[in-house]
């Protein structure tokens, strides 16, 4: 599991990478940890 609070930049092309690796369930999970965690 990636600590989001770590996460300082993202860099578009690495997030495509671990993107294509991801289930659609597992992508799901990442968004709504960034959205808790840079929106709310």
């Amino acid at each position: 599991m990636i600590a989001i609070d770590k996460i300082r930049t993202i860099d578009k092309t690495l997030i495509i990478k671990v993107f294509e690796k991801l289930t659609n369930a597992e992508i799901e999970k990442f968004k709504e940890m960034i959205k808790e965690t840079y929106v709310d």
